[in-house]
């Protein structure tokens, strides 16, 4: 019941993350080309996007160590490996999620310690939400994969 639960909040959430990580591009682009200093709300949005991202990893890291997967491996990591389904599960979108995350903090810290130069900053904060969107979306079941998952899940 419980594994149900945060599987539905998993798959909600990712809406949340997705629409605040392309706010978050979308004010790292402007912000770039305009060469303007980085405010509070813009502090706000990062910090937001970055801790909502943060949280939907622990949610999948939660449904990952609470569900079928780490058995299956374990179990028989060859038929993991050859099954596309649960290689994705398993491996690729577990992965593909730990990167973006990774990427988008040292991002963050990239962008904090370019103070001095506010289009540095805002550059490679853009660069960074980019290419963490991008696997991102790369690493999401969408309904058109043979691993799909719903758009929505409930309950």
């Amino acid at each position: 019941m419980l594994h149900r639960v945060l599987l539905t909040i998993h798959s909600g959430l990712r809406w949340v993350v997705l629409a605040m990580l392309l706010a978050l591009l979308v004010a790292a682009i402007r912000g770039w080309r305009s060469g303007a200093a980085l405010e509070k709300r813009d502090r706000i949005l990062k910090g937001a996007a970055i801790g909502l991202a943060d949280l939907q990893l622990l949610l999948g890291l939660t449904l990952y160590a609470t569900g079928p997967w780490l058995t299956s491996l374990s179990e028989d990591a060859r038929l993991v490996m050859r099954t596309s389904v649960l290689r994705f599960f398993v491996i690729e979108h577990a992965t593909g999620m730990l990167a973006a995350l990774v990427v988008l903090h040292v991002g963050s810290v990239l962008s904090k310690r370019a103070k001095d130069d506010p289009k540095a900053a805002w550059r490679r904060l853009a660069i960074a939400t980019g290419v963490a969107l991008l696997l991102i979306l790369a690493s999401i079941p969408w309904p058109f994969l043979p691993y799909a998952r719903p758009l929505l899940r409930w309950g």
